[in-house]
């Protein structure tokens, strides 16, 4: 609370908004964060079953091919 009365004494009300408008940044950027990082885990493992979807069906052939 000192910091912000010291900021305030130097620098006025445009201080206090400066601040107030880090601290917006900071959480949305951290918020972003975690929707991004959200969306790639969840990317990240539609290909992965995709991929084993398509290992699955290759190794079917394969056998299917084998036998015949």
């Amino acid at each position: 609370m000192e910091v912000m009365f010291k900021v305030f004494l130097v620098y006025g009300w445009w201080g206090l908004l400066g601040i107030a408008v880090c601290i917006g940044l900071f959480f949305l950027a951290k918020f972003f964060l975690k929707k991004i990082s959200t969306n790639v885990s969840t990317g990240l493992e539609q290909v992965g079953k995709n991929l084993t979807n398509e290992i699955t069906k290759q190794n079917q052939t394969l056998i299917d091919t084998m036998i015949t």
